[in-house]
């Protein structure tokens, strides 16, 4: 494998993923982002376990867990 012609590539929250796997020393050649979004990860979580919370009474206390967690 020719490690100087690796890419990272992410797509959605891959994408979001994707300069911070190289910024911690991945040494990529290069990023490929694919559907990324304009959203901050914590704001995209926080939306995924409102949703997630919805009509689930049995998730809804560890679903407040987590939600207080991210806020």
């Amino acid at each position: 494998i020719d490690c100087d012609r690796i890419f990272i590539l992410g797509h959605s929250m891959g994408a979001m993923l994707a300069p911070r796997i190289d910024a911690e020393g991945a040494d990529a050649k290069g990023l490929i982002m694919m559907a990324g979004t304009p959203y901050r990860l914590e704001d995209i979580v926080l939306r995924q376990l409102k949703q997630a919370g919805r009509g689930r009474s049995i998730l809804k206390r560890i679903i407040r867990m987590e939600y207080r967690f991210y806020r």
